[in-house]
C-alpha cells in the first residue's frame, strides 16, 4: 500500500469518527436539556462537562482531517 492510499484510508476513518461524534454530540445536547427540564442540576452539570469533552474531541477530529487533506492533496 502506498502513502497516498494510507492517507485516503485514514481520511475515511476520520470521516466515520466525525459522523459518530456528531451523533453523540446531538444526543448529549438532548440529555443536557432533559436534565435541565427535569430539574436535575448536578446531573445537567456533569452532562455539560461530557458535552464539552465530546465537542473538543470532535474539533480534534476536524483538525486531523484537515491535516490529512493537506497531505493528501499536497498542500
Amino acid at each position: 500500500m502506498n502513502n497516498h492510499q494510507m492517507i485516503a484510508d485514514q481520511l475515511r476513518e476520520v470521516e466515520r469518527h466525525l459522523a459518530l461524534s456528531e451523533k453523540y454530540i446531538a444526543r448529549q445536547y438532548d440529555i443536557v436539556s432533559e436534565f435541565e427540564r427535569d430539574g436535575f442540576d448536578l446531573d445537567a452539570d456533569e452532562a455539560r462537562k461530557r458535552l464539552t469533552s465530546l465537542v473538543e474531541f470532535h474539533k480534534e477530529h476536524i483538525a486531523r482531517r484537515h491535516r490529512l487533506e493537506q497531505t493528501f492533496w499536497g498542500a
